[in-house]
């Protein structure tokens, strides 16, 4: 969450303000002390929160850079082992 914390000092905005802004997206418990706890890594952020969160700092959810980049080579090895499974679990059938 250091990312958020970064960005909203960055914006000049204070936590009250951000919560106040998640509030108006619909998530009403928001106060300035849920910005705190979220920014001190105390708090579990739902998914629903995540998007409005990302939306309002204007922060992706989706990695970018090397992590994007680490993120692709994993997808592609898991592609890879899953088509070797399929091939494994056709040549088992084709023994029987």
């Amino acid at each position: 969450m250091k990312r958020c914390l970064s960005r909203r000092r960055e914006m000049r905005m204070s936590q009250e303000r951000l919560a106040a802004q998640m509030r108006e997206r619909g998530h009403p418990s928001w106060r300035q002390t849920t910005v705190a706890k979220l920014e001190a890594g105390q708090r579990p952020l739902s998914l629903n929160e995540a998007v409005s969160l990302s939306e309002l700092l204007g922060v992706p959810l989706v990695p970018s850079g090397p992590a994007a980049e680490e993120l692709a080579a994993l997808k592609a090895r898991e592609r890879a082992l899953l088509n070797g499974l399929e091939s494994l679990v056709e040549l088992c059938r084709e023994v029987r």
